[in-house]
């Protein structure tokens, strides 16, 4: 019983090592990221969601994704938290 716990406990530490190790790295892009402090895009680059923690770094979000601010959709436009699907000049 002790001997199972010990596994169990070490096994739990190396999985959390591992993955404090692969979080300091930013993600580029074409790369997995969850739009979380633990696994980012690097620079500019924003994470596009496909599902909840899901995506891949893109230089800007595509139409219908989620945003914030204008500047993070390709179309330039985030209207009521969406991004647009046409552009604006």
């Amino acid at each position: 019983m002790v001997r199972n716990s010990v596994i169990l406990i070490s096994l739990l530490l190396f999985t959390i090592a591992l993955q404090n190790s692969q979080a300091k790295r930013c993600r580029f892009i074409g790369e997995k990221c969850s739009k979380t402090v633990f696994d980012k895009c690097c620079g500019e680059n924003l994470c596009q969601l496909s599902s909840p923690f899901n995506g891949v770094c893109v230089q800007c979000l595509s139409g219908g994704a989620a945003c914030v601010m204008d500047k993070h959709c390709c179309s330039r436009k985030c209207d009521w938290g969406k991004c647009k699907k046409e552009r604006y000049f």
